[in-house]
């Protein structure tokens, strides 16, 4: 298409013809139309003017496209586990890829449940990222809407964050930026040959492949590297270089190294190194931290988190909310409470499940089929992990029924056989496998929600998670060996409640314990026999003993203590799942409350529409004997325990008890 600049400037002309007609009409007066038609005519005479040539041509088919730019590959790093810390939030990549997170984001959602295949993670004060296997980007927090145009990225290898702006490497060795750029720190169109990334504050740090560093947005002094340099780290007081000799380089003496590390991680005003020994530094020194077999670390806002080699997680520093609740968490594979070795991907080598093993082991693991070593392939169900010629267990992938280290169709026909009753699974490394939603840990109560599992992870629907986090898997287990009415557990901190939960219908287990005894104390029971919207929880009132729910006075006699995040969360394993709630609104009725009062906050909401379950929130939150500001929606799922008043008397007609109400948050 050809266009000359006299036929554009001619075009114009008459457009500005016809606004200036428009003017007129709309009641300017005439003078004023002259004045501006004579101005816009002088503009166009002297763009005329500087056309000397006013046949040039523009051939728009023809005008040059940007260069594109040198592509490198870049691979995609392996994961053996990994931590990333945010202001209030701590969160591990585990071996298989999923993330666990703990602590929270300030007036936004943490929720990384359908998180999978992941390979690297990143986080700023508020903000959790993730790149998938696939090349994808994950986010959550509070950021999450601002950075949502970064999530069609694709081609993916790392993420960073920093304060405002988010960057990521691609698997060509370009850059991808989006947010703030107020002082650069996004511009990377012309960044290639890129193979690592840092960010931090308002500042983006690239490593090229020809072992420059490329420095965008607030200005620092890069360190003149004499040799390679395999990682790099920034925060606001320092530029970090980490050399392949092990020698870190610094901007900054004040944060000298003088010992070889093999990674480096900077945030805030603290850089921390693993060594070559595996131990750790960090400056300036503020935490007292066991620095023995490090693998990994993670800095954030006043905290300092560390995974060993073992897979086992410890952070120092707050924990107002409950960022360093990790005491749980094994993000490298381990022996689940069957002594069965679980936390392994679909798909994952030999090779590196061997890999993973002896370092998280300390020993020089072997993994064999029927005695046998195997040098090629994947793990499975019923591999054999050896130390030397001895053999200390076997590897269980949930789902993976038949042993061929796959999720299909075939065991799904297997577990239909076995919940039919035409095939049973006797077995006890299969039951475990076929456990797929960990609810009884391979005992063998299985129904058909654990085959959905399986036809959801097969068609790509799901996910069949390999790690198991309940922290009371072992005593659910011993509970349910004494009767299999056993629904849960429930323990809240800093009181003496650490019970089994149990259903019976008519209210049984008021009257009964776990062994089916006659009791005054009964056992603490869920009133309905499944997942509701509003789960009520009940247990007797001990006064003598101080047993069952009598603490729950105590959490109402400390009221005050619940301002802290960390003392209003309770973790529940109710209908066999493990769940956290937190409390929002609590008090004491009298002897004379009316019995409709009972009846309102117990109810399970079936049917209710949102307005009906904001004023049931409404009544709770008024009634409340503190006020501690949490926004509390219909979209919420609750939990409701209840005890009796401290004045109570065995009376029908006496309605004191003490409600506590809670709503889910992990």
């Amino acid at each position: 298409m050809h266009i000359k600049r006299l036929e554009i400037n001619t075009i114009i002309l008459y457009n500005l013809h016809m606004k200036l007609r428009a003017l007129k009409v709309s009641g300017i007066d005439n003078r004023s139309v002259k004045y501006i038609a004579l101005f816009l005519i002088i503009i166009m005479i002297f763009a005329c003017v500087a056309c000397k040539d006013n046949n040039t041509v523009i051939d728009i088919d023809s005008t040059p496209s940007p260069t594109p730019l040198p592509v490198i590959e870049v691979s995609q790093p392996k994961n053996y586990g990994m931590l990333a810390v945010g202001e209030t939030f701590t969160a591990g990549l585990l071996f298989s890829g999923e993330v666990v997170t703990t602590g929270r984001v300030v007036d936004a959602e943490l929720n990384t449940a359908n998180w999978y295949d992941c390979i690297q993670i990143a986080a700023n004060d508020s903000t959790l990222a993730a790149v998938t296997k696939e090349g994808r980007l994950l986010l959550t927090g509070k950021q999450l809407d601002f950075f949502t145009p970064a999530l069609e990225w694709s081609g993916l290898v790392e993420v960073a964050l920093g304060a405002n702006h988010i960057i990521a490497l691609t698997e060509q060795g370009h850059v991808l930026a989006y947010g703030d750029n107020t002082d650069g720190q996004c511009d990377v169109s012309e960044a290639y040959g890129i193979v690592n990334i840092a960010a931090h504050g308002n500042t983006s740090l690239l490593l090229k492949d020809d072992n420059s560093v490329i420095n965008l947005g607030k200005h620092r002094e890069i360190p003149e590297a004499p040799e390679n340099i395999k990682d790099i780290a920034v925060n606001d007081s320092v530029v970090a270089l980490l050399l392949e000799s092990g020698t870190v380089l610094v901007n900054n003496s004040e944060y000298a190294i003088d010992e070889k590390a093999v990674s480096i991680k900077a945030y805030g005003d603290t850089l921390a190194a693993v060594t070559e020994d595996n131990t750790l530094v960090c400056y300036p020194q503020k935490y007292e931290v066991k620095s023995a077999k490090v693998s990994d670390i993670a800095i954030g806002n006043g905290n300092l988190a560390v995974l060993y080699k073992s897979g086992k997680v410890k952070v120092y520093g707050n924990d107002e909310d409950r960022q360093c609740e990790t005491q749980n968490w094994h993000l490298r594979p381990a022996k689940n409470f069957k002594g069965y070795y679980t936390g392994f991907a679909i798909g994952t080598p030999i090779s590196e499940a061997e890999y993973i093993l002896s370092e998280a082991l300390g020993k020089d693991i072997i993994i064999k089929k029927d005695g046998a070593e195997i040098s090629e392939g994947t793990v499975f169900t019923g591999a054999e992990v050896y130390d030397g010629e001895k053999l200390l267990g076997k590897i269980v992938l949930y789902g993976d029924i038949n042993g061929d280290g796959k999720i299909t169709n075939s065991d799904m026909l297997l577990l239909s056989k076995h919940i039919s009753g035409a095939e049973k699974l006797t077995e006890d490394i299969l039951l475990c496998a076929a456990d797929t939603l960990h609810y009884v840990s391979g005992n063998g109560e299985m129904n058909e929600e654990h085959i959905l599992a399986i036809a959801d992870q097969a068609t790509g629907k799901s996910h069949i998670k390999q790690y198991v986090f309940d922290p009371y898997e072992e005593k659910l287990a011993e509970a349910y060996a004494r009767n299999p009415d056993v629904v849960g557990w429930i323990q809240i901190n800093r009181t003496n409640i650490d019970y089994p939960m149990l259903y019976g219908d008519n209210y049984y287990y008021n009257y009964y314990t776990i062994d089916k005894k006659e009791s005054e104390l009964g056992s603490i029971y869920p009133i309905y026999d499944r997942f509701q919207k509003n789960n009520v929880v009940a247990g007797h009132n001990g006064r003598v003993k101080g047993l069952m729910f009598h603490m729950l006075h105590y959490i109402q006699d400390n009221k005050q203590d619940l301002h802290i995040y960390k003392n209003r969360i309770v973790g529940v394993t109710i209908y066999k799942q493990y769940m956290e709630w937190e409390i929002f609104a609590l008090y004491e009725t009298g002897r004379h409350e009316p019995p409709t009062t009972l009846k309102y906050n117990i109810s399970r909401m079936r049917d209710w529409t949102d307005e009906q379950v904001q004023e049931w929130i409404n009544t709770q939150l008024a009634r409340s004997e503190i006020d501690l500001g949490i926004d509390v929606s219909p979209e919420d799922t609750f939990l409701t325990l209840y005890t009796c008043g401290d004045y109570h008397i065995s009376d029908t007609t006496n309605q004191a008890r003490l409600y506590i109400f809670l709503r889910r948050v992990g």
